[in-house]
């Protein structure tokens, strides 16, 4: 794991090495939602919005991820080496 994030009942978890992010039950801390990312990104820091979607950053990709709520997954920017995220 590079990033962690919690949301709610959720911990994000964002796996480099096989380019996905996960969501574990912060209680039990079993898998409850898994999202892949395109070959090479790398993701480094992610993070749950209030109104449920996430975003990530593909440190490999230069590329900020948006999911939305229903899953769907596009390129919101791109900066070289992206990093870590912060909501507030």
């Amino acid at each position: 794991p590079r990033g962690l994030s919690v949301a709610g009942e959720r911990l994000w978890v964002a796996c480099a090495g096989d380019d996905r992010l996960l969501a574990l039950d912060a209680a039990e801390l079993a898998v409850v939602d898994e999202i892949a990312l395109p070959r090479g990104s790398r993701p480094f820091g992610v993070v749950e919005a209030p109104d449920g979607a996430r975003f990530a950053t593909g440190q490999g990709t230069g590329a900020l991820y948006a999911v939305s709520p229903d899953g769907a997954l596009s390129v919101a920017a791109e900066e070289p080496d992206l990093r870590g995220l912060a909501w507030s």
